[in-house]
């Protein structure tokens, strides 16, 4: 309660706001108006009341999910960037709180009046599903899930605003529902098990019934959401601090791995109720979308341990610390590990080779993907660059560039069929893990070959830009007189 009760921050973001009397008005204006359309819509219905009751009830739902996952976002990423655009965050660095309290302050702070709309709406709803002969409960539990979700969407938004990723966490919360459509929700279940809302029949059919899914969401949510705390905590320490620490990265592919896990054992349970007369079964392609989401995961606790090695090392030699190699090559290792996991524990039905050759190939993909990373990275820090252009630009090469070649060539030779990744595309790790997941083919010589080829390159860049730079300390440019 100290965060709310004794926090300045808080406090600030509360005057802003005009205060009580201003948050009232504008709740109370808005209830009026709510009660005014309920009125006028049962005064005028040419449907049953009932009927009208509950599609104002969805209406109310769809309402009370913008004001939690996006107004609230929102307004805390006004407060956030506001405060580091005109240095006010200095000043608040240098107040007796604790970072995790100041990061409660601007949570809790912007989102008062977000807040006091959202309770309008869930007293207003109250009342229309009595109307619609819903019981109370329904309203209740799908409430609860959305201020769940939403709350650990605005500590996720909090992370976001201090990194200055704010943007990106935006656009996705308005992208998501048209990309999860529902012919592609099966490739990756472990999304649909994070977003409680979706998951069985709560909130499309108004069920009060919780699934043991709910359960295993919520929990990972808790893991989620002291991850981002954290992140968001060391940003408004010291602005030059990586948010996420390499283990906290490796924790996000765990958490990631163990819903993708769950939500396969449970599919049935969570898929979204109202859609499974059109969403599919988890399949092959399941695995290789879910396997390739942990990849881009590992991209963080791989990069970062490259500078934590080196940070680590600030006491020994330059040349020493330049070359180290154990933290990442030890992290890019255990990040396969951790993203490989929903493969290791794939439902039988999903095994079409061999479980010990399925799990080869897929070990070797994802091991190929994140050394090579971790060496491309090394080799761009060693001379101070992030490079994130160049990590993104390789993986286009290695995982797009053999399978856009097949596209080509199936395009020239034109001869009326139906496109299908071959033996070029297994080249990539993507293509290779469509072979053992969904083609149920062993990957041919040629396509472990290129693996290793891809790790032998980074290798050979990381010792070309290591040579570059005993070169540059042993003759340092000279000074002009």
């Amino acid at each position: 309660m100290q965060s709310i009760t004794n926090n300045a921050i808080t406090w600030a973001a509360f005057q802003l706001q005009g205060g009580w009397k201003n948050i009232l008005l504008t709740a109370s204006g808005y209830a009026i108006v709510v009660v005014g359309v309920v009125v006028t819509g049962a005064q005028f219905a040419t449907v049953p009341i009932p009927s009208l009751m509950f599609n104002l009830l969805m209406a109310l739902l769809a309402i009370q999910a913008a004001m939690l996952l996006l107004f609230a976002p929102s307004r805390i990423q006004t407060a956030v960037r506001r405060d580091i655009a005109n240095g006010m965050i200095e000043s608040h660095r240098l107040m007796p709180l604790s970072p995790t309290r100041a990061v409660f302050g601007y949570l809790l702070g912007p989102t008062i009046q977000p807040a006091a709309l959202a309770l309008a709406t869930f007293v207003a709803g109250a009342f229309v599903a009595h109307a619609a002969s819903v019981e109370l409960p329904r309203w209740i539990v799908a409430n609860v899930l959305l201020l769940e979700m939403a709350t650990v969407a605005w500590i996720v938004m909090g992370a976001a605003a201090f990194s200055n990723g704010q943007g990106g966490f935006i656009a996705i919360m308005f992208i998501l529902p048209g990309v999860l459509n529902t012919q592609a929700l099966h490739v990756l279940p472990g999304g649909v098990l994070l977003i409680p809302p979706l998951v069985g029949k709560t909130v499309f059919e108004m069920r009060a019934d919780l699934e043991p899914a709910h359960a295993v969401a919520f929990a990972l949510h808790g893991v989620i959401a002291f991850i981002f705390l954290r992140a968001a905590a060391r940003k408004y320490v010291r602005n030059d601090a990586p948010a996420l620490t390499p283990l906290m990265g490796l924790g996000l592919i765990a958490c990631w791995s163990a819903a993708s896990i769950a939500a396969m054992r449970w599919w049935p349970q969570v898929q979204p109720a109202a859609l499974r007369w059109s969403v599919n079964e988890i399949d092959g392609l399941t695995i290789v979308f879910t396997l390739a989401a942990g990849l881009l995961l590992a991209l963080s606790p791989v990069t970062q341990s490259v500078s934590q090695s080196a940070t680590g090392m600030r006491g020994q030699e330059p040349e020493a610390r330049f070359a180290s190699l154990a933290e990442p090559i030890a992290v890019a290792l255990l990040a396969a590990v951790l993203a490989m996991l929903p493969a290791f524990f794939a439902p039988r039905e999903l095994w079409i080779l061999p479980r010990g050759e399925a799990l080869t190939h897929t070990a070797v993909a994802l091991v190929t993907v994140c050394l090579s990373v971790g060496l491309l990275a090394k080799a761009l820090y060693l001379h101070h660059a992030k490079g994130w252009a160049m990590i993104v630009a390789w993986l286009m090469l290695t995982w797009l560039g053999p399978i856009a070649y097949d596209m080509v060539l199936h395009t020239l030779l034109d001869d009326g069929s139906d496109f299908v990744l071959g033996r070029i595309s297994d080249l990539s790790p993507l293509g290779m893990l469509h072979a053992v997941w969904r083609r149920g083919v062993n990957p041919n010589g040629s396509a472990i070959a290129a693996q290793a080829g891809y790790v032998m390159l980074a290798a050979v860049i990381l010792l070309v830009s290591y040579a570059l730079r005993l070169r540059k300390r042993q003759n340092p440019p000279e000074l002009s007189p």
